[in-house]
């Protein structure tokens, strides 16, 4: 394993396995499961804000998938807590390529790198 495809391999193979934030909230503010019908998937992410509803506080979610929708979800949940709510409604693909150390993913896997953001993204949408 030398070259930066296996570092990288091993990379999102950990983020799936450590499952960062993973668990149940006892008080959200919002919570929201998202389903890739097209492979099988599921993330349900659970949100608690500040007051003001502009930070995300905190953030939990569970949920069953591929290694990609697994590590995108841990990585993601470990950046977002502390964010505004604007500039995470403004993260795309590009933003999670990144957390992955991906330069892009193949067709068909991009459903799974943003299942977690969708669920994510459709949570904040209820508490505003």
């Amino acid at each position: 394993m030398n070259d930066l495809s296996d570092l990288y391999q091993e990379e999102i193979l950990a983020a799936a396995k450590e499952k960062h934030n993973f668990g149940v909230m006892a008080k959200a503010d919002a919570q929201f499961s998202q389903h890739n019908t097209a492979c099988g998937d599921k993330i349900a992410v659970q949100i608690k804000l500040s007051q003001d509803k502009t930070i995300i506080k905190d953030l939990k979610w569970q949920g069953d998938g591929c290694v990609i929708s697994q590590a995108s979800i841990s990585k993601l949940s470990q950046v977002v807590i502390g964010k505004p709510v604007a500039t995470v409604n403004a993260y795309s693909e590009k933003e999670l390529l990144k957390l992955l150390r991906l330069k892009s993913i193949a067709p068909g896997r991009e459903h799974c790198l943003q299942l977690g953001l969708q669920a994510l993204k459709k949570a904040l949408a209820i508490t505003i």
